[in-house]
């Protein structure tokens, strides 16, 4: 990100000397050459060390050639440090690392190209700020990152991972608060198994000759009674990391995408049928909230990814009571809302599988069991239904951790007296939305 520059058309196409914000930018001009690919002799120079700019040969090499020699970071004293995710510069922008004027700082090592990419953005003067973040002017602008996430990986690629520099944070000049800082502010790490959806893994763990009628009557009963979105393996979140940065002004909201979420929310319908022959409003509820990604997000594809949705009942999924998953959610979109920077933990807790018995399953699709001893035989199943969704947001002061119970995935059996519909009613939201006098009734009965 760099600061609003005035520069003379003259002086953008000649790449001369020009004044940026009190100092002189050496020259960058040198002769266009063409991109090396895998036979480039920058092979050779793997094993060079940083520099004192924190910058090897070999890097600075690639960035050369991948700016067809109009940018030389040596040349122009630019630096890379490693310093500490909590160094002061990266929390007061909610960045994990950044780039600012001819200095990179970087709380990760991963991010080491991507950030070096910044420095050639920043010298070649493509970037200018979109906004501005606890009083420092920032870019955000999503294809910037993701040239700096494309060249920074071959910057890495044509050069070992150099050493952090021996500079200490008491001696990284601060750089010109007129230039734009670049964030990376992209943690979401989501740990996954790949399911079959509930009617693809039913049709493939059928013992066919138990029943009556005949295998492909069996699996049209059986389709056109289910929603069945889906036929291959999908991914089923079981945990998720993300660290979410502050709310930046004028970044455009993410447009939500909704045919993956209304497939999860398929696999709910058919879950709850499977078992209990009923139909119920699911949902594919987000873990990480929507409303916080942004189109600019580097990772913005995985808001409405599988690996970040599960089936939620309506209740739970927009329910306002304490024990509903939209409660979680608020409470994360608020620290967000008050430019926060922080991370949130999610674990879903899931049943590795669900036995069926046979006879209940001849049940829910009117099927004929050739012997009645099999009734009580199962069929194992993958379980896609939740049992629990623990979360656990971290701010600098704000600890809390939550485990919302998804009690309407419970089935129960026929409700025979007052005092089960209650029980029932207290596992799920519906019972707080009874006023007064209605529970009084209910209690009666």
């Amino acid at each position: 990100m760099f600061a609003d520059r005035e520069k003379s058309e003259a002086a953008v196409r000649n790449r001369t000397s020009v004044t940026d914000a009190g100092y002189d930018r050496p020259s960058m001009l040198a002769p266009l050459r063409p991109l090396r690919y895998a036979a480039s002799p920058l092979g050779l120079r793997r094993s060079e060390r940083p520099s004192a700019s924190g910058i090897t040969a070999a890097e600075n090499a690639a960035v050369r050639d991948l700016s067809h020699g109009r940018v030389d970071l040596h040349a122009i004293g630019a630096s890379v440090h490693h310093v500490a995710e909590t160094h002061p510069r990266l929390t007061a922008v909610g960045a994990r690392s950044l780039t600012q004027g001819r200095q990179a700082l970087i709380g990760d090592p991963a991010d080491r190209g991507h950030e070096i990419w910044h420095l050639a953005q920043q010298a070649m003067g493509a970037v200018r700020p979109t906004t501005i973040i606890g009083g420092a002017p920032v870019n955000a602008d999503a294809r910037l990152e993701a040239d700096a996430d494309r060249m920074g990986a071959a910057i890495t690629r044509a050069a070992t991972p150099a050493t952090a520099s021996s500079a200490t944070i008491s001696t990284i000049a601060m750089a010109s608060p007129s230039e734009a800082i670049q964030r990376q502010v992209k943690k979401f790490k989501s740990e996954s198994i790949m399911r079959e959806p509930p009617i693809p893994d039913l049709l493939n763990s059928l013992d066919y000759a138990k029943f009556k009628e005949t295998k492909p009557q069996i699996q049209k009963r059986i389709t056109e009674r289910t929603s069945n979105p889906k036929k291959n393996k999908t991914p089923m979140p079981k945990s998720i990391e993300a660290t979410i940065a502050p709310n930046v002004f004028g970044q455009t909201a993410l447009k939500r995408k909704t045919h993956k979420s209304g497939v999860v929310g398929k696999i709910g319908i058919d879950s709850l049928y499977l078992e209990s022959k009923n139909y119920d409003v699911y949902e594919g509820g987000h873990l990480i909230p929507h409303e916080i990604w942004t189109s600019s997000d580097p990772q913005a594809h995985l808001a409405d990814d599988y690996v970040n949705l599960v089936p939620m009942s309506r209740n739970l999924n927009v329910g306002t009571a304490e024990n509903t998953w939209k409660n979680a959610e608020g409470k994360i979109t608020q620290h967000w809302k008050n430019n926060n920077t922080f991370t949130v933990k999610v674990k879903v807790d899931t049943p590795r599988t669900k036995l069926h018995h046979y006879g209940r399953l001849a049940e829910v699709f009117d099927l004929s069991l050739k012997n009645i001893n099999d009734a009580y035989k199962t069929v194992e199943l993958w379980n896609w239904m939740p049992a629990s969704i623990e979360a656990e947001e971290t701010t600098n002061t704000i600890t809390f951790s939550s485990v919302f119970e998804n009690a309407s995935h419970n089935v129960h059996g026929a409700i025979s007296s007052g005092g089960e519909l209650v029980s029932v009613l207290k596992e799920t939201p519906i019972w707080n939305r009874c006023d007064i006098d209605l529970q009084d009734d209910l209690l009666d009965l």
